[in-house]
C-alpha cells in the first residue's frame, strides 16, 4: 500500500499480522527495502502486527524531496507514517546499520510528547 506524507512523498508500506497485537516496525538500511524482512515477517506475524516500509528514495517509495534526505528526515517520515496509520503500541527492533535512525526517532518522539 502507499500513503502520502505531508510533503507530497509517497511511502510504500505493508502491515502483516493481527492489529490487536503490539506492532513491530522494521527499518531497512541504505540500498535495501522492506523485502529485506520477509523472514522476520513470517517469524513474528502470529504474535505481533508487523509494519515494514520503504524509506523515501528506496524500493517502491517516492523520490520526492530526496535532496533533503537525512537521518532526521527519515525519523520525521517514520513519525508521520506512524501517526497517519494510528499505530499506538509499537517497538523498533534495531540492528547496527539503522541504530542511528532508531535513536533519532526516539528523540523526535520524545519532543512530540
Amino acid at each position: 500500500m502507499e500513503i502520502l506524507l505531508s510533503d507530497g512523498t509517497n511511502i510504500y508500506y505493508e502491515i502483516h499480522g493481527l492489529k490487536k497485537n503490539k506492532t513491530l516496525i522494521f527499518l531497512h538500511g541504505n540500498m535495501e527495502d522492506s523485502s529485506f524482512f520477509l523472514n522476520q515477517i513470517k517469524y513474528f506475524k502470529d504474535d505481533y502486527q508487523i509494519l515494514v516500509f520503504d524509506s523515501r528514495g528506496h524500493g517502491k517509495s517516492g523520490w520526492e524531496n530526496v535532496e533533503k534526505y537525512s537521518i532526521k528526515q527519515m525519523a520525521d517520515d517514520l513519525f508521520e507514517l506512524i501517526c497517519l496509520l494510528k499505530l499506538e503500541d509499537s517497538g523498533i527492533p534495531s540492528r547496527w546499520p539503522i541504530a542511528s535512525l532508531s535513536v533519532s526517532f526516539s528523540t523526535r518522539l520524545a519532543g512530540a510528547a
